[in-house]
């Protein structure tokens, strides 16, 4: 549980975003666990070959289009990093995302 909290607090540490920073300083004050999301069912942890993808909708918001096939500590993650792709570029990137999971003590 500790290690994949570590790989899915790294892209949310080493992002521009101060908001994204703060909160998972909260939530890490509040006992919260975080998660990380690379596998794909069809490549593994393969980095090239993930299919996830973030279209962008607006200045700054995207959607991402995607599965991952397994998410460590996801059940119980108050945020998740998940590994995709910007879908214009195909560069490759870490998306932070704040699940709607309730969290149980």
């Amino acid at each position: 549980m500790w290690q994949v909290s570590v790989l899915g607090l790294g892209p949310i540490w080493m992002s521009e975003n101060e908001a994204l920073k703060e909160k998972a300083v909260e939530l890490l004050d509040d006992g919260a666990i975080f998660a990380f999301g690379l596998s794909e069912k069809e490549h593994g942890a393969d980095l090239y070959s993930t299919e996830m993808a973030l279209t962008v909708t607006g200045e700054g918001e995207y959607v991402a289009n995607g599965r991952k096939y397994y998410i460590g500590n996801a059940n119980k993650a108050a945020m998740v990093s998940t590994f995709g792709k910007i879908a214009e570029t195909g560069e490759h990137v870490f998306s932070p995302l704040t699940p709607n999971i309730p969290r149980i003590a």
